[in-house]
């Protein structure tokens, strides 16, 4: 792949191409040596986001646990395990509500743990 000079701009413009989904392209590396690179291809990417937006809207209502219900055929001991999993996570959840309801206050951001003020930025 070359690099190809622009008439208009003056400078190196880097060629692209798309390839399996991505875009080969040359960038600078970390060391300002030019280096070619990979990104995901536009297309691809916002059709990837169309997708997982469409998808989002399409479940925004279901609930986000959904509770597990045994089928009809299942034995008695299967049922009384997965309800003793459901009964931990919910005993959990009350625990980690109960720590958050006792747990202080955070400090304001007008003061940090040694008592200073941090600088205010004023407008430009």
């Amino acid at each position: 792949m070359m690099r190809r000079r622009d008439a208009d701009e003056g400078s190196y413009k880097p060629a692209t191409f798309d390839f399996l989904g991505f875009t080969i392209h040359w960038g600078k590396s970390l060391a300002g040596k030019w280096a070619v690179k990979t990104r995901t291809a536009s297309d691809r990417f916002q059709r990837a986001l169309k997708g997982i937006s469409q998808w989002c809207k399409a479940h925004r209502h279901e609930p986000l646990l959904p509770r597990w219900r045994p089928p009809p055929n299942a034995a008695p001991a299967l049922v009384a395990h997965e309800e003793g999993h459901r009964d931990l996570a919910i005993a959990a959840g009350a625990a980690v509500a109960e720590a958050l309801e006792t747990t202080p206050p955070a400090a304001s951001a007008e003061s940090d743990r040694r008592g200073r003020v941090p600088l205010v930025r004023t407008a430009r």
